[in-house]
């Protein structure tokens, strides 16, 4: 079990970081702060910490011990009141300039098996005719889950997101939960709500899932449509109530097809009028299936964005493209010259591609991908003596920084490049038939 610091925060020296597990909150510490924080998580104590530095810096040790006695109130009260960076804030994560030791988050898909069958699912898994039923062996198992959970809170991995197929129809949910919730992890469900009310969300705030990730695929036509499951969207829409009413982070996700483009707004104020306060509209991932009648037409993204523009922000839940798209948005590659057009693109893009870099994703089957929407197994944790950690180091981490510096020498010297850092790498792992994430 990791070891809390002032009993609620996880520090993590290879990014000079704390995060507290109970909220999510992240405090990015400066190298003097890194210092003092370091040597106390060590079990030095305060007084021999202040004559140490004093000798080093030639400052007087009161005047230090001062400083660290200061700094551990304002970090005792940042997590009393809420304050810090937070997870919608600045990305101290994604700012370090250096990889990290070990991932920061980690995705288990518990399970292939869904109540829905979206007709624009990027899961490289999923059944491809129409009503063909998937195998009996498609859980991922409770003891190779709890296993990982075990090897992520080793390494002091910060968050684990639950996904599928929909994770709660794990048979052994409830058991796998509660060992995250047993090593501290903070945990994040992305589902479709199919079990959420009341009485779930009391139990899963005590299981320490802090955030849950709801898919909504555009207003009830639209969504149900998509999901082909008449009566999801009341489902959903209930869901989203619940969880905002019992005191869960809710994040609602949206797909953007073709058929759903035009639900994006009412979508958007239907949620804030909800208390939603964070949306994500999501890439259409290509799957070779339906691509013709679902990807939404090139340069949608940069349309979305004008519209979300003309609209009181007043109105609209704080609104983000997840994955990581290329800031300049075109193809082929064009420099971006305006800074006011960056501006805006950091306003609502997600900076670069973490994947397999800051972390990964374990399928259902016990694999590491970079991230879900990949069909390229970088190890296999379910093999005997298979190590989370040596897969990571070896593999998962040294793939991926691979791929980024390539995504950045195709980038030249545009100004966004140490932002967005060419952008969502999956292109370079995925197989030849498909073709990359867009908008």
């Amino acid at each position: 079990m990791t070891t809390l610091f002032l009993d609620r925060y996880v520090y993590r020296g290879d990014a000079a970081l704390l995060f507290e597990p109970a909220t999510g909150l992240r405090q990015a510490l400066d190298p003097i702060a890194d210092e003092m924080v370091r040597e106390l998580v060590e079990g030095v104590g305060v007084s021999a910490v202040a004559a140490r530095m004093a000798s080093t810096y030639d400052v007087p040790a009161a005047e230090i011990e001062a400083d660290i006695n200061d700094l551990l109130c304002q970090l005792r009260e940042a997590a009393a009141d809420g304050t810090g960076t937070g997870t919608g804030g600045p990305d101290p994560e994604k700012a370090l300039g250096r990889p990290p030791a070990a991932p920061f988050a980690l995705e288990l898909e518990l399970t292939r098996h869904c109540d829905w069958a979206c007709s624009f699912c990027y899961n490289v898994w999923k059944a491809k005719r129409p009503g063909q039923k998937p195998p009996e062996t498609i859980h991922l198992p409770a003891g190779l889950a709890c296993s990982i959970l075990d090897s992520a809170a080793g390494m002091t991995v910060l968050r684990v997101r639950y996904s599928g197929g929909e994770p709660t129809m794990h048979p052994d949910f409830d058991r796998i939960l509660t060992h995250g919730a047993a090593l501290g992890l903070y945990q994040v469900l992305f589902t479709n709500g199919r079990t959420l009310n009341r009485e779930t969300a009391r139990r899963w705030k005590e299981w320490n899932v802090r955030e849950v990730m709801l898919s909504l695929h555009g207003n009830e036509p639209s969504h149900d449509a998509l999901t082909l499951r008449k009566g999801s969207w009341l489902r959903t829409m209930n869901a989203i109530g619940a969880a905002i009413d019992n005191g869960l982070e809710v994040v609602v996700e949206m797909t953007v097809t073709s058929g759903n483009i035009s639900d994006v707004l009412d979508v958007l104020k239907t949620v804030k009028s909800m208390g939603g306060r964070e949306f994500r509209l999501m890439r259409y991932v290509p799957t070779g299936r339906r691509d013709e009648e679902l990807a939404p037409p090139e340069g949608i993204l940069a349309d979305l964005i004008a519209q979300l523009e003309r609209e009181d922000e007043g109105s609209l839940p704080r609104v983000q493209f997840p994955c990581s798209p290329r800031f300049c948005l075109s193809e082929p590659l064009a420099p971006l010259t305006d800074p006011d057009v960056l501006k805006l693109r950091e306003k609502y893009l997600v900076p670069h591609c973490a994947a397999g870099i800051n972390w990964a994703s374990v399928s259902h089957d016990g694999k590491l991908r970079i991230c879900p929407h990949s069909d390229r197994y970088l190890g296999d944790l379910s093999q005997p003596g298979a190590s989370l950690p040596a897969l990571w180091r070896d593999s998962v981490q040294p793939s991926a920084l691979a791929a980024l510096e390539r995504n950045e020498r195709s980038c030249g010297s545009c100004p966004a490049l140490a932002i967005c850092r060419g952008g969502c790498h999956l292109a370079q792992f995925t197989s030849t038939a498909k073709t990359p994430a867009r908008f």
